[in-house]
């Protein structure tokens, strides 16, 4: 026979299962609850909760700021989550979460700090507009974004705008937008319009160099001879007066801020040339001295000081020669500033006993100064090449007589011959009122060449010493060297 269940029992009993599994579990939970510490909130952990967004904007490079921040808890701690980098115009964020095993719980905002903005200033490289084109807010506006490509619309706007004019330059400044990633301001030129061209306007172009020949003069002329432009329009530069014979010239050039452009060159006439004669007071140079075409130039110029070998130059020159007067010509250069040609006259040549007799004046006066002075010695000095040439000359001409023919192997005795000659020669000029004087020559058998074919006997550097009377000391500076060519013959 069947059982009949008690259903009422069944479920007391079942409840009393539940009961104490129930129990049981809480009891469990209970001794858990008792060896395990309680997690500490991250927020009171996390005191330094914000980075630098330029150096760290990434999931990693914040997470590693962070705990670096916040020395007590470590990437098994922690993580990043819902990350937000920031941007030049916006600050970052990220949360920064407990890990589900580690000992602390909850999470906390971090804030990544906006990136520096960048300056406008180096990005916009092309800062000028043309003012023909571009003279309105907006075109000025399109055209600096148009050249400069890193900004666009969205980050920049036009501040102080200034139209530009003929002659005139116009301005702006472009600003960044405050939401832009950008920073600052840049001002934009704007080119001036076209001006009109000056030489359109100067149709008379020349003035007279004699009346104006100054800066202001010139400017002032051109002004009055050209109607439209004033002196607020214009100005001289690179001006160079006009002298005799000689233009001047000048630029005319608009000024920066007048509504012309350009330069038109200007022609300052040439002003009246100077009559060399009234400048030439010195016409007569001595022949003794001056008797060639450049030393008889050079001493006009000297004599003159108005003139210069730029000015001058000598024609039809005719040298003076001994008893006779020789003359030139001296013109005015085409382009200097003289006109005419002026006559000068070349005083004769002195004969040979004239020369002598000036020298001879001339010693004794140094000699009445100063015996053995540098006046007296510079005077002899002259005396002997008078000697050195009158020989030359003489020997030339008449030639020398000797009783053997001269050779290598009798230089030294023909060398006597000739210095003994000489001395009678000196002698006789002795006799003419020269002041006496002890004289030295210095053979070297090297300095003197015998050429039998051609007859002639060369002095190279031959020496000569001054000697003083009283002691025989030398004199200073005495010392003068012979070079001659005589001709011989032998009788």
């Amino acid at each position: 026979m069947k059982r009949k269940l008690n259903y009422k029992k069944i479920l007391i009993a079942t409840g009393i299962l539940v009961v104490v599994a129930a129990a049981t579990t809480i009891a469990v939970v209970a001794t858990k609850s008792t060896k395990s510490e309680a997690k500490k909130e991250l927020s009171s952990i996390i005191t330094k909760l914000e980075v630098d967004g330029n150096k760290f904007n990434t999931e990693e490079t914040v997470l590693n700021e962070i705990i670096r921040l916040n020395e007590e808890i470590t990437s098994e701690h922690v993580e990043i989550k819902n990350f937000i980098t920031a941007s030049e115009i916006k600050n970052g964020s990220a949360e920064l979460h407990a890990k589900a095993d580690s000992k602390y719980t909850g999470k906390v905002n971090i804030t990544i700090t906006a990136k520096d903005k960048i300056a406008l200033d180096s990005k916009i490289t092309n800062k000028e507009v043309d003012g023909n084109k571009f003279n309105t807010e907006k075109a000025v506006l399109d055209e600096i974004i148009k050249q400069n490509k890193d900004v666009t619309a969205n980050d920049v706007e036009i501040k102080n705008f200034k139209t530009a004019s003929e002659g005139t330059a116009g301005s702006a400044e472009l600003h960044a937008k405050a939401d832009s990633k950008y920073t600052g301001k840049v001002n934009i030129t704007i080119t001036a319009k076209d001006k009109i061209a000056l030489d359109s306007k100067i149709t008379n172009k020349t003035v007279d160099g004699n009346d104006f020949n100054t800066e202001k003069t010139v400017l002032d002329e051109i002004i009055k001879q050209n109607k439209d432009v004033t002196a607020n329009d214009v100005e001289i530069k690179n001006f160079k007066a006009a002298s005799e014979g000689t233009a001047g010239s000048a630029e005319l050039h608009a000024k920066a801020d007048s509504k012309y452009t350009g330069k038109v060159n200007i022609t300052i006439t040439a002003k009246d040339k100077i009559a060399l004669d009234s400048k030439i007071t010195n016409k007569t140079v001595d022949g003794n001295d001056f008797n060639t075409e450049k030393t008889v130039l050079d001493e006009i110029i000297k004599q003159n000081k108005d003139v210069t070998a730029n000015d001058v130059e000598i024609k039809n020159f005719k040298a003076a020669s001994e008893g006779t007067a020789g003359s030139a010509e001296l013109h005015a250069k085409a382009d200097s500033k003289y006109t005419g040609k002026v006559n000068i006259i070349i005083t004769k040549v002195d004969t040979e006993e004239e020369r002598l007799e000036k020298i001879i004046k001339k010693i004794k006066v140094a000699n009445d100064k100063e015996r053995y002075g540098k006046e007296y010695v510079e005077a002899y000095k002259e005396y002997f090449a008078f000697l050195e040439k009158t020989m030359e000359a003489k020997f030339k001409i008449d030639p020398w007589v000797t009783d053997q023919e001269p050779t290598d192997s009798n230089k030294s005795s023909t060398f006597y011959k000739l210095e003994n000659y000489m001395r009678e020669i000196r002698i006789s000029h002795y006799r003419l009122g020269l002041v006496e004087q002890r004289i030295n020559r210095y053979y070297k058998k090297n300095r003197i060449i015998i050429n039998n074919e051609n007859k002639t006997i060369s002095f190279n550097s031959i020496t000569m010493n001054m000697y003083k009377t009283e002691d025989s000391s030398l004199i200073r500076d005495s010392s003068y060297s012979i070079t001659a060519t005589i001709k011989y013959q032998v009788k």
